[in-house]
C-alpha cells in the first residue's frame, strides 16, 4: 500500500487555538475533551496539568474552565 501525506499536515486553527489556550492556562481544566485526539489531552495533562472533567457538578468555583473546540449546550 502507497501513502500519501498531504503537503500540509496537522490541526486546523480552531484547535491549534485551543491547544494554546491550555498552554497558557496550566492547572485548568477542559469541560469535556479539548479535542478528539488522545495523544494530545495526555500531552495537555502531562506537561500543563491541564485535566479533564465531564461533569459540571465536578467544577469548584475556583477552577479555571476551559470550553472544548466542539462547545456545549445553550443551557450549559
Amino acid at each position: 500500500m502507497k501513502i500519501e501525506l498531504a503537503k500540509k499536515l496537522g490541526f486546523c486553527f480552531g484547535v491549534k487555538r485551543a491547544i494554546k489556550l491550555a498552554e497558557e492556562n496550566k492547572n485548568s481544566y477542559t469541560f469535556g475533551p479539548l479535542i478528539h485526539n488522545k495523544q494530545e489531552i495526555d500531552r495537555l495533562k502531562n506537561n500543563f496539568n491541564v485535566g479533564l472533567k465531564k461533569d459540571l457538578s465536578d467544577f469548584k468555583t475556583s477552577d479555571k474552565l476551559i470550553i472544548r473546540t466542539h462547545g456545549i449546550e445553550k443551557k450549559i
